[in-house]
């Protein structure tokens, strides 16, 4: 997933995966290294050199998909607000609406948040 900050990259539903992002104080220069496309050699196709880059693991989430269920009862008894709001439902939809898309068209899709 390509985002405005950086690129995530979800190997399995088990957190493994890792996100990257700029280096915003590296110095960026293009290197003269040539890849080898199926189409022939290419200097525009070239990575970003590795220093200009950050890789990060993905983070840690720690919870009980119950929480969400047990929150939705109090809400319903009025103890409690809730702690997933239809807005942020709403915001995961379109981006799991745009991912089914991707897959099916085969290429990537433009979410509208």
């Amino acid at each position: 997933m390509c985002c405005e900050d950086g690129t995530v990259l979800v190997d399995k539903w088990g957190n493994e995966g890792h996100i990257v992002k700029l280096k915003e104080d590296e110095e960026f220069e293009w290197s003269e290294e040539i890849v080898y496309t199926e189409a022939g050699p290419t200097r525009s196709m070239a990575p970003r050199p590795k220093k200009t880059t950050l890789e990060l693991p993905l983070p840690e989430i720690k919870g009980d998909s119950s929480d969400y269920y047990r929150n939705i009862f109090a809400v319903l008894e009025g103890k409690e607000s809730l702690i997933v709001t239809k807005e942020q439902a709403l915001r995961l939809m379109k981006v799991i609406d745009t991912m089914h898309e991707s897959a099916e068209l085969r290429y990537g899709v433009k979410c509208y948040l």
